[in-house]
């Protein structure tokens, strides 16, 4: 439970970006954001701006211990399994997972998943998930 309050850099960028009146909305793309402070002089960087090419240089080099043979196959696994794999968690542990109490007051909080969204906004919502696994997993 400890963990759930532990976060990590980007938690002290948006607390800067909102005590700076610059609250990051629901359309805002942060990773644009940063991409726009890395392409900054660094001298003419804000503070946060300063925080968030930091964190964007941190985390977009491929650590050296990273072996990149062994990365490739495991996607290949990964996406070889991907449609049983989806079909298993989206229809399976997903719905289960709604009836775990903690989850489920996520779900609600966010209304993602659950009223008041409509349909097709649950539907874009599984489906970015989706996006988001394969950008994050696929071969490239």
């Amino acid at each position: 439970e400890p963990y759930r309050h532990i976060g990590d850099e980007v938690d002290g960028i948006l607390k800067q970006l909102d005590e700076a009146g610059s609250p990051l909305g629901a359309s805002d793309d942060l990773l644009s954001m940063m991409e726009s402070a890395l392409s900054k002089e660094a001298s003419s960087r804000s503070p946060v701006e300063k925080d968030m090419a930091a964190f964007l240089e941190k985390y977009s080099t491929l650590p050296k211990w990273v072996d990149k043979d062994q990365l490739k196959r495991g996607q290949e696994v990964f996406l070889a399994y991907l449609p049983a794999a989806s079909l298993s968690l989206y229809y399976r542990s997903l719905v289960a997972g709604f009836s775990i109490p903690k989850i489920a007051s996520v779900v609600r909080a966010t209304a993602y998943l659950a009223p008041p969204s409509r349909p097709d906004q649950v539907l874009q919502r599984l489906l970015d998930t989706g996006e988001l696994t394969a950008a994050c997993t696929g071969l490239g």
